[in-house]
């Protein structure tokens, strides 16, 4: 890879929850393990703690642990310590620095939903010592902190308690993720923040104009992508055909041209400093854009990126640099 490269979004952990060592064989299953990312040269990969709507409360809490705790049985592997460089965990900006540097390879690691903290600023004190830099506030379901883009009923946002979790994220070097948030989540998440604030994997409405609600739901409008570049964050396009494209005829599939498309308009509407990539890997299910069936493809992004005439820094900037620049004034 000519730059260094960091991926908003994986879902990947949840498939080595019971053998966290098979993050290192040669199966190749699913999206994304180590070996494919080693050799497209990626440096950073954010793996997200999910947890399932039908966990809650102390449910909720537990799941989140055990997860945490199949992430460091993966980092803390035979197979990982014989790498060279081994993954590193990404705690702060020395160490985002070094995964940055070409041979470097670092995760770290976000709350997919606040569901986990209980509705206590204590729990996320306990999270950020296991290591967690970030929170994605909502899934699709509504949580203790705020309502997720999937909520029925009156468009509430951020709760009471939601809205001191944006305070002492801010506080604690912690990044605050708005993807899977409803309007207005992102409303008065934007209207507390004070740095940077970002949305980790999405698409835009601009491409579901006949898209079913839940389509639309969970893609972010124009002025929703303005207003998080405008905090000097990012807005980072995922790799899932439904959320660039909408539902399509079966004989038309999504390509990397319409990834590139819908980078482009990104770049339109947020600046080429506020946008990057968020792929979603094992997150989804079904066919994958074509051409960028998994984790080894990411130069297959680079080339379409060079294909619409995006200048070499611009590349280096939707690639990892933009994410880059937010991490490293986020976190301790």
């Amino acid at each position: 890879m000519r730059h260094a490269a960091i991926d908003g979004h994986a879902d990947t952990i949840e498939r080595y929850l019971a053998n966290p060592a098979g993050f290192f064989g040669s199966g190749r299953e699913g999206h994304l393990d180590s070996a494919r990312l080693r050799e497209t040269g990626q440096n950073v990969q954010v793996m997200a703690v999910y947890t399932p709507p039908d966990r809650t409360g102390d449910a909720a809490h537990r799941y989140a642990l055990d997860f945490i705790r199949a992430y460091e049985a993966l980092l803390d592997a035979e197979e990982n310590r014989a790498l060279d460089p081994p993954w590193q965990r990404i705690l702060g900006k020395a160490d985002l620095d070094r995964a940055c540097r070409p041979g470097g390879f670092g995760f770290v690691l976000f709350l997919e939903g606040a569901s986990p903290l209980r509705g206590s600023l204590a729990d996320l004190d306990r999270f950020f010592a296991l290591g967690v830099r970030g929170l994605t506030i909502t899934h699709n379901h509504d949580n203790e902190a705020a309502r997720g883009c999937f909520a029925e009923g009156p468009g509430a946002g951020l709760t009471a308690f939601g809205r001191e979790l944006v305070s002492d994220l801010e506080a604690r070097g912690m990044v605050i993720d708005l993807a899977h948030a409803n309007a207005a989540t992102i409303r008065d998440t934007l209207a507390i923040a004070r740095g940077p604030v970002i949305d980790s994997h999405t698409g835009l409405r601009a491409f579901h104009g006949a898209s079913p609600s839940n389509l639309r739901a969970r893609a972010l409008s124009d002025d929703e992508a303005r207003a998080i570049a405008a905090t000097g964050g990012v807005v980072c396009i995922d790799f899932l055909p439904d959320h660039l494209k909408g539902l399509r005829k079966p004989d038309r599939r999504v390509g990397l041209d319409d990834l590139a498309e819908v980078i482009a308009h990104a770049v339109e509407v947020a600046g080429i400093d506020g946008v990057g990539l968020g792929s979603d890997w094992d997150g989804f299910g079904g066919d994958p854009v074509e051409g960028l069936e998994d984790a080894s493809c990411l130069p297959s992004v680079v080339a379409a990126l060079d294909a619409v005439g995006f200048p070499d820094d611009a590349v280096a900037k939707i690639l990892g640099g933009n994410l880059r620049r937010v991490l490293g004034s986020v976190l301790p």
